[in-house]
């Protein structure tokens, strides 16, 4: 690949990740700003290339094992799986990503205090989030697997059979694309959530026991 195919495609990828931005915080009611975006991603760096990292490493360590035993279904199962973990994991880093800037949008805090809450916002629901994450990575594998096995299958070359390919793949892009839009705006009313649920325990902390106890009851 030359130069300049390469910084289209830079491009593009910038294009398609601020477009989702502008529809989280669309979502949340704000203007997506570039500061936001920009400290967001090295905020989501900064919390969860370690956890997320040490994650891989050790479903890694095992998946090699397991694929170095020279059993066949063993190999195919960690030629599949590893791949998947690793996709499932970065959609887990872009969620952590959406969860920082869409707070600092939403609650503005001290560094200290929003690194933590953006922190707690993902890793406090481990299950859901995992499940959503390697869920809809699993299906996007899936589509367009799909699609290679029936154009494995149709075999030959012909106009038909390209044009209906193209048409499978479509509509695939299409569905997988629609499956991104879901999971950011789903991310988006999360952190728009969580940032409410937790400046309420914090106005709720700092009210006197009297007042605290008469907005509880109430």
């Amino acid at each position: 690949m030359g130069f300049l195919p390469r910084i289209a495609l830079l491009i593009c990828l910038i294009w398609a990740l601020w477009a989702g931005w502008q529809l989280q915080a669309e979502v949340v009611g704000q203007r997506p700003t570039v500061k936001a975006w920009l400290l967001g991603f090295f905020e989501a760096l900064v919390i969860g290339v370690v956890p997320m990292g040490l994650i891989y490493w050790l479903i890694d360590i095992p998946l090699s094992g397991i694929g170095g035993l020279g059993i066949t279904p063993f190999s195919w199962a960690a030629l599949l799986l590893k791949p998947l973990f690793f996709f499932s994991l970065m959609m887990a880093l872009s969620l952590q990503w959406s969860v920082c800037r869409v707070r600092r949008l939403v609650a503005p805090q001290d560094w200290t205090r929003h690194l933590g809450h953006s922190f707690l916002g993902l890793w406090s629901f481990p299950i859901q989030w995992t499940v959503l994450a390697i869920g809809t990575s699993l299906l996007r594998v899936a589509l367009n697997f799909g699609v290679l096995a029936l154009a494995w299958r149709w075999g030959g070359i012909s106009s038909g059979r390209v044009a209906w390919f193209a048409v499978l793949q479509a509509f695939v892009a299409a569905g997988v694309a629609w499956t991104l839009g879901w999971q950011l705006r789903l991310a988006a009313r999360f952190a728009r959530h969580d940032a409410q649920v937790r400046d309420e325990q914090i106005r709720l902390s700092s009210l006197p026991t009297e007042e605290k106890e008469a907005v509880l009851e109430g």
